[in-house]
């Protein structure tokens, strides 16, 4: 049975549309201490509908590790540097995981003064 936290953790992912935004992106998340971590999976390809069209195109994705006192400042930081008029930014809880990890996680934002 996983034990229960007082800090909440969280996958953040988003898309972007190259990889050089999406490396420009994760250094600068965690220079800001918005995130633990940013794994960049792609190129992968998204479909959807975009303005009344629907779009088959290359992106990159960052799955984003971070905790509850972190999620504001990720979406800010979000809001400022992506390069989409209406970004991804999807938010999964982490029920569960490595506890070496998880306190890695943990101290990554304590070290920025982001855990409450």
């Amino acid at each position: 049975m996983p034990e229960t936290h007082e800090i909440k953790r969280w996958v953040a992912y988003s898309t972007v549309s190259n990889q050089e935004k999406a490396r420009e992106m994760a250094a600068e998340c965690v220079r800001r201490g918005v995130v633990a971590c940013v794994s960049m999976i792609g190129p992968v390809e998204s479909t959807y509908q975009w303005q009344g069209k629907v779009v088959q195109e290359a992106e990159w994705m960052l799955m984003m590790k971070l905790v509850d006192s972190q999620v504001a400042a990720l979406q800010a930081t979000m809001d400022e540097l992506h390069d989409y008029d209406v970004p991804e930014l999807i938010f999964v809880p982490i029920e569960a995981g490595a506890e070496p990890y998880l306190a890695w996680m943990d101290n990554c934002a304590a070290q920025k003064g982001v855990v409450r």
